[in-house]
């Protein structure tokens, strides 16, 4: 997934002007937090019926993605972007810290 997005950053950055870069980083952005959301809900809502080693296997997924999200805004051009998401209407904000 981050090599498709590090792909259309770089033809953006080629083929774009610089003041249409920050769209194309937008809907990147976007779409990590789309998917973040989408494997944390899925976490909250099946959590109790899976068996420990897919819930871990699903945190340490979620975890994952977390961390490729900071890697992919220290290299955004101009950086200081936020991708990081909170958990929405969340008792354990420990999975997001």
């Amino acid at each position: 997934m981050f090599n498709i997005i590090h792909l259309q950053l770089a033809v953006a950055q080629e083929k774009l002007p610089k003041e249409h870069l920050q769209d194309v980083v937008n809907a990147c952005i976007q779409v990590l937090r789309e998917v973040q959301r989408d494997m944390y809900d899925a976490i909250l809502k099946g959590w109790k019926d899976m068996p420990p080693e897919n819930l871990a296997a699903s945190v340490n997924d979620n975890k994952r993605l977390n961390d490729k999200c900071d890697e992919f805004a220290e290299g955004i051009p101009g950086k200081g972007f936020a991708i990081r998401i909170q958990p929405h209407n969340s008792t354990n904000p420990s999975l997001f810290p």
